[in-house]
């Protein structure tokens, strides 16, 4: 499960308690979700990532709202698969667990479009706010993570 799971953090200084922020969760559904992981036996990846949020989930929405969205489903060799499922709401883990159960593996991997669009859903330039990306692989549709990275640190709101 360790190489499956890829943590960004979008935390903003100075917040009062950073626990307890809005959450977006990136979760990758490209094509390669569908393969055997290398760690975990003979299961896809995509049914590794929907173990682990069941197991994560149910203790975090008591803390913070949670949000969903998803990219990589979409037509074949297709950029476009980025769906926002819901924005950060109290008790979500139900709903994002679901939601995770619909994700049908397909498309490549818009991880910088994905992860701005998260941060947009958040309001990153009023309020603290954490992005957990959950992923197998690299970007493949052309962008940039880390100056994506680098651009949300300088705009952040604290």
């Amino acid at each position: 499960m360790r190489s499956l799971l890829a943590l960004a953090l979008v935390a903003l200084p100075g917040a009062a308690d950073p626990c307890t922020a809005d959450a977006m969760l990136v979760v990758d559904g490209s094509a390669s979700m569908a393969e055997i992981g290398l760690d975990a036996g003979p299961v896809p990846r995509i049914v590794e990532a929907r173990a682990a949020m069941a197991r994560i989930l149910p203790q975090v929405e008591d803390v913070r709202r949670i949000g969903l969205l998803t990219y990589g489903p979409g037509p074949e060799g297709s950029c476009e698969g980025i769906r926002l499922r819901f924005p950060p709401m109290d008790q979500a883990a139900d709903r994002a667990l679901a939601e995770l159960e619909t994700l049908e593996p397909a498309g490549l991997t818009p991880l910088t479009a994905a992860v701005e669009a998260a941060v947009a859903a958040l309001d990153h330039r009023r309020a603290p706010a954490v992005v957990v990306l959950v992923t197998d692989g690299n970007e493949t549709c052309g962008g940039r993570p880390c100056a994506l990275g680098d651009r949300l640190a300088g705009e952040a709101a604290d």
